[in-house]
């Protein structure tokens, strides 16, 4: 099985585990979804597709500043 995954992805590295599965039925080959990420998983294998850029900040985004960075709280219910 993993023979065959590593041929699929090296002809279709775009492919992530979904399209695998459907590309897997077709000759006959039954597998189940959780199986197939685990194997995706332990070869190491990933789709090559745009990642989500998470960290970094839109345009024109407003910076605020950090309003208790020299002050200290004494109390409860200070801040």
């Amino acid at each position: 099985m993993m023979k065959l995954l590593n041929e699929l992805h090296t002809r279709w590295l775009f492919l992530g585990q979904r399209k695998l599965i459907r590309e897997l039925r077709d000759p006959g080959i039954e597998i189940g979804r959780k199986r197939l990420r685990r194997l995706i998983r332990t070869m190491g294998i990933e789709a090559i597709a745009p990642k989500p850029k998470l960290s970094i900040p839109g345009k024109g985004h407003k910076i605020y500043p950090y309003l208790l960075r020299d002050r200290k709280v004494s109390q409860v219910d200070e801040v």
